[in-house]
């Protein structure tokens, strides 16, 4: 039986980084987007989404309506469009 040949530790690396860097890129424009919608299996709902350092390049960081920040799947959070103010009583 013959084995698959291994892929060279230089293409792995090229293809890690370049997908690290679109997976940046698109977390970024959430972050500019600000109000997005979470559908993730412990959480569906708005949130605003943050720049976080911490977090890892397939999630992003989203600020719950209680104040928590959460890391949330890049896949799970979709930007929405700004609310509308309430006025106050």
């Amino acid at each position: 039986m013959p084995k698959k040949p291994i892929v060279p530790i230089q293409d792995l690396l090229s293809n890690y980084r370049l997908a690290k860097c679109e997976l940046e890129i698109y977390r970024n424009r959430l972050v500019k987007k600000r109000h997005v919608t979470v559908n993730a299996p412990r959480y569906h709902g708005p949130g605003v989404a943050v720049l976080d350092f911490e977090c890892p390049p397939e999630m992003v960081a989203v600020r719950l309506p209680n104040k928590n920040v959460w890391f949330y799947p890049i896949d799970t959070v979709t930007p929405t469009p700004k609310p509308p103010k309430t006025p106050k009583p």
